[in-house]
């Protein structure tokens, strides 16, 4: 029977253009700290925990553990220094991105933003200027599900997205002080931002200087039922919508039930 052998140790470098934990799309560099089990010349692999740092205006580092490994691993030294070695290779590698961009880095560690991502949590926070020039800033924490990237941070930025758009406590505020059309405005200033969006994503901007955001949007509309990886998204999203809607359903059916019962109870 061949030997077995276990050996803790950091993965070889990845990286590319992602969204990071502020929602800023951003050069990124990535490693992990992997679990690797040889049996003879065979191996099998498991992840630890993954590192990834966003270079933006600060380098931000996320440490993310694999829960199925985290209470086993989180405590060990060898891990943990090979955790601060990965993060270190990271941090310099970013900063010597930086400097061939002519961009300065402060090496305080108070401009290094570190988060560790326990139990699928994260957290970003957008700090902008709206297109009339006024502060604004959003903070969004919740479950990163790590469906559309593996890096973090863009799953729970459209999760948040999506149920700031799904949210019609402004329109109600809206309609029940007169704006009996407030909906149409909504959506066409909703639909001209993911408009905007389209454009923004295009690789030649300049192309598209003379079609107007919605027709982007009308476009897509015409042609994304021929792409068959958005139409399962859309599949499985539909199906979250109507789990959701019939739980409401039946708990708002539960109350209202309660409601009758009690007032049954006083009449007899």
């Amino acid at each position: 029977m061949a030997e077995k052998e276990v050996v803790l140790e950091l993965s070889d470098y990845g990286g590319g253009v992602g969204i990071s934990p502020r929602g800023i799309e951003s050069n990124f560099e990535e490693i992990e700290v992997d679990e690797v089990t040889w049996t003879g010349d065979q191996c099998d692999i498991k992840t630890i925990v993954t590192i990834t740092g966003y270079l933006n205006d600060k380098i931000e580092l996320v440490v993310k553990w694999n829960d199925e490994e985290v209470d086993k691993y989180k405590d060990k030294p060898i891990v943990l220094a090979l955790v601060d070695e990965g993060k270190e290779l990271i941090f310099n590698n970013l900063k010597r991105m930086a400097a061939l961009d002519d961009m300065y880095i402060d090496e305080d560690e108070d401009d290094i933003e570190e988060e560790d991502s326990d139990g699928g949590y994260s957290q970003f926070e957008i700090t902008d200027v709206d297109r009339k020039g006024n502060d604004l800033s959003i903070t969004i924490k919740g479950v990163d599900d790590n469906e559309l990237a593996h890096f973090g941070g863009l799953d729970l930025h459209v999760k948040a997205v999506k149920n700031l758009i799904g949210n019609t406590n402004g329109t109600d505020f809206a309609r029940d002080n007169g704006d009996f059309s407030i909906e149409g405005k909504v959506f066409a200033l909703y639909l001209n931002e993911i408009g905007e969006l389209m454009r923004n994503f295009s690789p030649d901007r300049q192309m598209l200087k003379d079609i107007s955001n919605m027709d982007l949007v009308k476009n897509f509309m015409e042609h994304w039922q021929e792409d068959k990886e958005l139409v399962a998204i859309i599949e499985k999203d539909n199906e979250e919508i109507i789990k959701e809607t019939e739980a409401i359903r039946k708990e708002d059916d539960e109350i209202w039930n309660n409601m009758l019962k009690d007032i049954n109870k006083k009449l007899n």
